[in-house]
């Protein structure tokens, strides 16, 4: 990647220079949106109430902690709406 270059349009000019159908390309900006989110969730965590205990159980027994269920649904969201993700496992 140059400098200056985000990390969206390092991917595209790749994808540009493969000849790839763009399916992969989506689905990489699609997590790359997703990280951004979480990104600015934990950078405001403390302000927005997002550390600590969720309350809840994950399947190992383990305390699930609010941000671990927060950036869960942040992915779900980010990935349910285009279609280029067939599954997507969490614990």
């Amino acid at each position: 990647m140059h400098n200056g270059t985000t990390l969206t349009q390092f991917i595209i000019e790749e994808q540009r220079q493969i000849g790839a159908s763009g399916d992969f390309s989506s689905l990489l900006n699609d997590i790359v949106t997703a990280c951004k989110v979480i990104s600015n969730a934990v950078h405001k965590g403390a302000l927005i109430g997002i550390q600590g205990s969720a309350g809840s159980e994950n399947v190992q027994g383990e305390t699930q902690k609010k941000l671990d269920v927060i950036t869960n649904e942040i992915f779900i969201k980010s990935n349910e709406w285009a279609g280029h993700l067939a599954a997507m496992g969490s614990e």
